[in-house]
């Protein structure tokens, strides 16, 4: 609701969400990614709601360790970004990006879920994919790391074609099957098993 919300973008890919987020009104938008300052120079000096570009150096996590990081942020949007952290780094990376938000501070992550349909191709589709999450274990990591009113969400397209709504109609039939066979050898139905996870997670 607040336009003047403190954001940060990390794993800004072509700068979609930044885009989205000036589109919306947003007024304080920051962005992180590997050799940043060098793709979106040219965006920071002609637009003023972009206050800060930042190159990931190393990581995350020692970049958002830093002093000037801590405890600075609204809102944190990471899109197939946590795939690529190794297993080993993932709690000390996902801690940081809470220290980095301000209390009751929203993180948001989307990622590949490996109890979806193409599992297998969202794992090894490149070689920088380091680990799979599945509802249960990102849940579990964002608890670990003090987050709380962990929520999964499922973004909903229109369908504007007939091709596009018998794909949604398949899609609707494979998920209640594979919900059903988690139903009958797993004896729980899973949070989703669509091909992505987007969740969300609030500071304590």
């Amino acid at each position: 609701i607040d336009k003047n919300s403190k954001i940060l973008d990390i794993g800004v890919g072509e700068g979609w969400f930044a885009s989205l987020c000036l589109s919306l009104g947003y007024k304080n938008i920051e962005m992180a990614d590997f050799g940043c300052s060098k793709k979106f120079s040219d965006i920071k000096d002609r637009l003023e709601q972009v206050k800060s570009i930042y190159d990931i150096e190393t990581s995350i996590k020692d970049l958002l360790l830093q002093e000037q990081f801590h405890e600075q942020y609204d809102f944190i949007h990471l899109s197939h970004v946590i795939e690529h952290i190794p297993k080993h780094d993932l709690i000390d990376t996902i801690d940081s990006l809470n220290g980095a938000l301000k209390k009751q501070g929203e993180l948001f992550l989307r990622t590949p879920n490996m109890l979806g349909p193409i599992a297998f191709n969202a794992l090894y589709c490149t070689a920088g994919h380091e680990y799979g999450f599945v509802p249960s274990n990102l849940k579990q990591f964002l608890q670990i790391s003090n987050f709380e009113d962990i929520q999964f969400h499922k973004i909903n397209a229109d369908n504007k074609t007939l091709g596009q709504f018998v794909g949604s109609l398949i899609r609707k039939l494979y998920t209640l099957n594979a919900k059903i066979k988690f139903r009958a050898f797993e004896g729980y139905f899973p949070e989703t098993v669509e091909p992505e996870l987007v969740v969300s997670g609030k500071k304590k």
